[in-house]
Protein backbone atom coordinates (compact mmCIF):
# COMPACT_ATOMS: atom_id res chain seq x y z
CA UNK A 1 0.00 0.00 0.00
CA UNK A 2 1.69 3.55 -0.79
CA UNK A 3 -0.28 7.24 -0.06
CA UNK A 4 0.36 10.53 -1.55
CA UNK A 5 2.24 13.14 0.38
CA UNK A 6 0.05 15.94 -0.17
CA UNK A 7 2.26 18.27 1.30
CA UNK A 8 2.75 21.26 0.32
CA UNK A 9 0.27 21.34 -2.31
CA UNK A 10 -3.28 19.87 -1.33
CA UNK A 11 -5.42 18.52 -4.15
CA UNK A 12 -8.92 17.30 -4.20
CA UNK A 13 -9.55 13.50 -4.62
CA UNK A 14 -11.19 13.96 -8.28
CA UNK A 15 -7.15 15.84 -8.66
CA UNK A 16 -5.55 12.91 -7.21
CA UNK A 17 -7.12 10.27 -9.34
CA UNK A 18 -7.11 12.13 -12.17
CA UNK A 19 -3.37 12.77 -12.23
CA UNK A 20 -2.88 8.88 -10.84
CA UNK A 21 -4.59 7.92 -14.48
CA UNK A 22 -2.98 10.31 -16.69
CA UNK A 23 0.15 9.08 -15.21
CA UNK A 24 -0.56 5.42 -15.87
CA UNK A 25 -1.36 5.59 -18.63
CA UNK A 26 1.86 7.70 -19.56
CA UNK A 27 3.84 5.08 -18.21
CA UNK A 28 1.90 2.06 -20.28
CA UNK A 29 3.50 4.34 -23.14
CA UNK A 30 6.55 4.56 -21.61
CA UNK A 31 7.39 1.33 -20.00
CA UNK A 32 4.62 -0.72 -21.17
CA UNK A 33 3.10 -1.08 -18.44
CA UNK A 34 -0.32 -1.94 -19.70
CA UNK A 35 -2.48 -0.68 -17.16
CA UNK A 36 -6.33 -0.32 -18.22
CA UNK A 37 -9.00 1.89 -16.25
CA UNK A 38 -11.91 -1.02 -15.77
CA UNK A 39 -15.30 0.09 -16.90
CA UNK A 40 -16.99 -1.48 -13.62
CA UNK A 41 -14.80 1.22 -11.19
CA UNK A 42 -13.08 4.25 -12.56
CA UNK A 43 -10.44 4.19 -9.31
CA UNK A 44 -9.86 0.25 -10.33
CA UNK A 45 -6.84 0.16 -13.26
CA UNK A 46 -5.97 -3.03 -14.19
CA UNK A 47 -2.82 -4.86 -15.65
CA UNK A 48 -2.66 -7.99 -17.30
CA UNK A 49 0.50 -9.18 -19.00
CA UNK A 50 2.45 -11.95 -19.86
CA UNK A 51 2.22 -14.30 -16.43
CA UNK A 52 1.47 -11.69 -14.01
CA UNK A 53 -1.85 -9.42 -13.31
CA UNK A 54 -1.43 -5.76 -11.35
CA UNK A 55 -4.15 -4.05 -9.53
CA UNK A 56 -3.85 0.12 -8.58
CA UNK A 57 -6.90 1.11 -6.44
CA UNK A 58 -6.85 5.18 -5.91
CA UNK A 59 -8.82 6.27 -2.86
CA UNK A 60 -8.51 10.39 -2.59
CA UNK A 61 -4.91 9.96 -1.28
CA UNK A 62 -4.17 6.04 -0.71
CA UNK A 63 -2.99 3.76 -3.20
CA UNK A 64 -3.88 0.01 -2.74
CA UNK A 65 -0.99 -1.75 -5.68
CA UNK A 66 -1.03 -5.17 -5.59
CA UNK A 67 -0.68 -7.81 -8.22
CA UNK A 68 0.79 -11.77 -8.68
CA UNK A 69 4.39 -10.70 -9.28
CA UNK A 70 6.36 -9.05 -6.45
CA UNK A 71 8.80 -7.47 -8.74
CA UNK A 72 6.46 -5.61 -11.03
CA UNK A 73 4.85 -4.58 -8.35
CA UNK A 74 8.05 -2.83 -7.27
CA UNK A 75 8.43 -1.53 -10.40
CA UNK A 76 4.96 0.19 -10.49
CA UNK A 77 5.49 1.93 -7.19
CA UNK A 78 8.89 3.10 -8.67
CA UNK A 79 7.86 4.44 -11.29
CA UNK A 80 5.11 6.40 -9.97
CA UNK A 81 7.75 7.76 -6.95
CA UNK A 82 9.96 8.78 -9.45
CA UNK A 83 6.43 11.05 -10.67
CA UNK A 84 4.21 11.93 -7.51
CA UNK A 85 5.80 12.04 -3.65
CA UNK A 86 4.20 8.75 -2.40
CA UNK A 87 5.05 6.53 0.81
CA UNK A 88 5.31 3.22 0.34
CA UNK A 89 4.00 1.99 3.41
CA UNK A 90 4.22 -1.66 3.06
CA UNK A 91 1.92 -4.69 3.02
CA UNK A 92 -1.82 -3.87 3.67
CA UNK A 93 -2.67 -3.53 7.15
CA UNK A 94 -5.87 -0.45 7.24
CA UNK A 95 -7.68 1.04 4.45
CA UNK A 96 -11.21 2.88 4.74
CA UNK A 97 -11.61 1.46 8.76
CA UNK A 98 -10.84 -2.19 7.19
CA UNK A 99 -8.11 -4.11 9.17
CA UNK A 100 -6.30 -6.95 6.91
CA UNK A 101 -5.13 -9.83 8.87
CA UNK A 102 -2.93 -12.19 7.10
CA UNK A 103 -2.56 -15.63 7.67
CA UNK A 104 -0.52 -18.91 5.68
CA UNK A 105 -3.23 -18.94 2.84
CA UNK A 106 -5.41 -16.39 3.30
CA UNK A 107 -6.30 -12.22 4.10
CA UNK A 108 -9.42 -11.70 7.16
CA UNK A 109 -11.25 -8.09 6.38
CA UNK A 110 -12.40 -7.04 9.59
CA UNK A 111 -13.33 -4.08 10.99
CA UNK A 112 -13.11 -4.65 15.16
CA UNK A 113 -10.77 -1.53 15.74
CA UNK A 114 -13.09 1.01 13.69
CA UNK A 115 -15.80 -0.21 15.75
CA UNK A 116 -14.01 0.50 19.30
CA UNK A 117 -12.59 3.90 17.90
CA UNK A 118 -16.67 4.87 16.72
CA UNK A 119 -17.84 3.83 20.53
CA UNK A 120 -14.48 5.61 22.20
CA UNK A 121 -14.98 8.57 19.73
CA UNK A 122 -18.81 8.50 21.02
CA UNK A 123 -18.36 7.76 25.03
CA UNK A 124 -20.28 4.42 24.41
CA UNK A 125 -17.20 2.02 25.51
CA UNK A 126 -19.29 1.47 28.41
CA UNK A 127 -22.57 1.67 27.04
CA UNK A 128 -25.06 -1.61 27.94
CA UNK A 129 -25.55 -4.19 24.85
CA UNK A 130 -28.70 -4.85 23.07
CA UNK A 131 -29.23 -8.14 21.12
CA UNK A 132 -30.46 -6.26 18.04
CA UNK A 133 -29.34 -3.35 15.99
CA UNK A 134 -33.16 -2.12 15.96
CA UNK A 135 -36.31 -2.12 18.11
CA UNK A 136 -39.08 -4.61 16.45
CA UNK A 137 -41.84 -2.63 18.47
CA UNK A 138 -40.85 0.81 18.11
CA UNK A 139 -41.66 2.31 14.09
CA UNK A 140 -39.37 5.68 13.42
CA UNK A 141 -41.02 8.67 11.43
CA UNK A 142 -39.77 11.66 10.29
CA UNK A 143 -42.47 13.68 12.78
CA UNK A 144 -41.52 11.95 16.13
CA UNK A 145 -39.51 13.03 18.39
CA UNK A 146 -38.04 17.10 19.66
CA UNK A 147 -36.11 18.39 16.45
CA UNK A 148 -32.48 18.56 16.51
CA UNK A 149 -31.01 21.59 15.49
CA UNK A 150 -27.50 20.49 14.76
CA UNK A 151 -26.98 17.36 12.88
CA UNK A 152 -23.40 17.27 12.89
CA UNK A 153 -22.50 14.35 14.80
CA UNK A 154 -26.38 12.47 13.52
CA UNK A 155 -24.62 12.86 10.05
CA UNK A 156 -20.78 12.15 11.32
CA UNK A 157 -21.67 8.90 13.37
CA UNK A 158 -24.29 7.62 10.52
CA UNK A 159 -21.55 8.14 7.83
CA UNK A 160 -19.07 5.83 9.99
CA UNK A 161 -21.71 3.18 10.22
CA UNK A 162 -22.16 3.26 6.93
CA UNK A 163 -18.35 2.41 6.01
CA UNK A 164 -18.53 -0.08 8.82
CA UNK A 165 -21.72 -1.92 6.79
CA UNK A 166 -19.07 -3.14 4.35
CA UNK A 167 -18.38 -5.87 6.50
CA UNK A 168 -21.22 -5.64 8.63
CA UNK A 169 -24.33 -6.66 6.54
CA UNK A 170 -26.16 -7.13 9.85
CA UNK A 171 -26.88 -3.07 10.36
CA UNK A 172 -27.25 -2.50 6.91
CA UNK A 173 -31.13 -2.18 7.03
CA UNK A 174 -31.10 -0.14 10.06
CA UNK A 175 -28.25 2.59 8.42
CA UNK A 176 -29.70 2.38 5.89
CA UNK A 177 -33.79 3.30 7.53
CA UNK A 178 -31.98 5.98 9.33
CA UNK A 179 -30.77 7.57 6.62
CA UNK A 180 -34.11 8.78 5.49
CA UNK A 181 -34.18 11.03 8.58
CA UNK A 182 -31.50 13.85 7.45
CA UNK A 183 -34.17 16.56 6.66
CA UNK A 184 -35.91 15.64 9.63
CA UNK A 185 -33.50 14.92 13.08
CA UNK A 186 -35.12 14.41 16.29
CA UNK A 187 -34.08 13.31 19.48
CA UNK A 188 -36.04 9.60 19.14
CA UNK A 189 -33.82 9.19 15.09
CA UNK A 190 -30.25 9.98 17.69
CA UNK A 191 -31.75 7.50 20.28
CA UNK A 192 -32.12 5.08 17.62
CA UNK A 193 -28.84 5.41 16.30
CA UNK A 194 -27.12 4.82 19.83
CA UNK A 195 -28.95 1.64 19.43
CA UNK A 196 -27.21 0.95 17.04
CA UNK A 197 -23.87 1.55 18.52
CA UNK A 198 -24.92 -0.32 21.54
CA UNK A 199 -25.60 -3.41 19.28
CA UNK A 200 -22.10 -3.18 18.01
CA UNK A 201 -20.75 -3.37 21.25
CA UNK A 202 -21.57 -6.85 22.27
CA UNK A 203 -36.57 -5.40 10.11
CA UNK A 204 -39.03 -2.54 10.95
CA UNK A 205 -42.06 -1.58 8.73
CA UNK A 206 -42.45 1.96 6.74
CA UNK A 207 -45.72 3.34 7.58
CA UNK A 208 -44.71 6.86 6.30
CA UNK A 209 -44.30 6.58 2.65
CA UNK A 210 -45.95 2.91 1.60
CA UNK A 211 -42.30 2.63 0.16
CA UNK A 212 -41.06 -1.34 0.26
CA UNK A 213 -37.17 -1.85 1.35
CA UNK A 214 -35.37 -4.48 -0.80
CA UNK A 215 -32.22 -6.20 0.21
CA UNK A 216 -29.78 -7.99 -1.56
CA UNK A 217 -26.92 -11.05 -0.72
CA UNK A 218 -24.65 -11.79 -3.52
CA UNK A 219 -23.03 -15.02 -3.23
CA UNK A 220 -19.71 -16.21 -5.03
CA UNK A 221 -19.75 -19.88 -4.22
CA UNK A 222 -20.20 -19.98 -0.85
CA UNK A 223 -18.81 -16.59 -0.08
CA UNK A 224 -21.14 -13.72 0.23
CA UNK A 225 -19.10 -10.85 -1.19
CA UNK A 226 -21.81 -7.89 -1.50
CA UNK A 227 -24.98 -6.50 0.29
CA UNK A 228 -27.22 -4.03 0.57
CA UNK A 229 -30.67 -2.95 2.16
CA UNK A 230 -32.32 0.01 0.35
CA UNK A 231 -35.13 2.06 0.14
CA UNK A 232 -37.21 1.06 -3.17
CA UNK A 233 -37.61 4.51 -5.17
CA UNK A 234 -41.57 4.19 -5.74
CA UNK A 235 -44.47 3.34 -4.44
CA UNK A 236 -45.11 -0.26 -5.90
CA UNK A 237 -49.20 -0.91 -7.24
CA UNK A 238 -48.29 -4.47 -5.61
CA UNK A 239 -45.99 -7.11 -3.79
CA UNK A 240 -45.14 -8.55 -6.93
CA UNK A 241 -44.59 -5.26 -8.32
CA UNK A 242 -41.85 -4.60 -5.95
CA UNK A 243 -40.74 -7.87 -5.72
CA UNK A 244 -39.58 -7.18 -9.31
CA UNK A 245 -37.96 -4.26 -8.93
CA UNK A 246 -36.21 -5.97 -6.21
CA UNK A 247 -34.84 -8.80 -8.08
CA UNK A 248 -33.61 -6.15 -10.97
CA UNK A 249 -32.00 -4.75 -8.65
CA UNK A 250 -30.03 -7.47 -7.52
CA UNK A 251 -29.63 -8.49 -11.46
CA UNK A 252 -27.97 -5.23 -12.16
CA UNK A 253 -25.75 -5.80 -9.20
CA UNK A 254 -24.65 -8.86 -10.00
CA UNK A 255 -23.77 -7.80 -13.76
CA UNK A 256 -22.18 -4.99 -11.88
CA UNK A 257 -19.80 -7.80 -10.46
CA UNK A 258 -19.78 -10.38 -13.04
CA UNK A 259 -18.36 -7.50 -15.43
CA UNK A 260 -15.79 -6.61 -12.46
CA UNK A 261 -14.65 -9.73 -12.35
CA UNK A 262 -13.93 -10.13 -15.62
CA UNK A 263 -11.79 -6.92 -16.05
CA UNK A 264 -9.75 -8.84 -13.37
CA UNK A 265 -9.46 -12.28 -15.55
CA UNK A 266 -10.72 -13.71 -12.83
CA UNK A 267 -11.28 -17.65 -13.18
CA UNK A 268 -14.66 -18.89 -11.90
CA UNK A 269 -16.70 -22.23 -12.18
CA UNK A 270 -19.93 -20.77 -11.81
CA UNK A 271 -21.55 -17.06 -11.65
CA UNK A 272 -22.68 -15.25 -8.69
CA UNK A 273 -25.62 -15.53 -7.39
CA UNK A 274 -27.86 -13.25 -5.04
CA UNK A 275 -31.22 -13.91 -2.46
CA UNK A 276 -33.51 -11.46 -2.61
CA UNK A 277 -35.36 -10.29 0.34
CA UNK A 278 -38.18 -7.80 0.48
CA UNK A 279 -39.97 -5.89 3.44
CA UNK A 280 -43.11 -4.79 2.72
CA UNK A 281 -45.14 -1.63 4.61
CA UNK A 282 -48.11 -2.13 6.16
CA UNK A 283 -51.36 -2.27 4.22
Amino acid sequence: MAEFDQQPEKKSAKNINLCMSHELEALDRENSLGFVKTKSDASLLVRHGAGDTLFVLVYVDDIIITGSNTLSVNQVITSLASKFSIKDLGNLHYFLGVEVIRSSNSLILTQTNYVNEILNDELMTDCKSVNTPMSASELLTLSDGIHLTDATRYCRVLGRLQNLSFTRPDIAYAVNKLSQFMQALSDLHWKAVKRVLRYLRDWSRDIVDRVSTSGCILFLGHNPISWSSKKQNTVSRSSTESEYRAVANALSETLWVTNLLMSYAFQYISYPKFIVTILEPHS
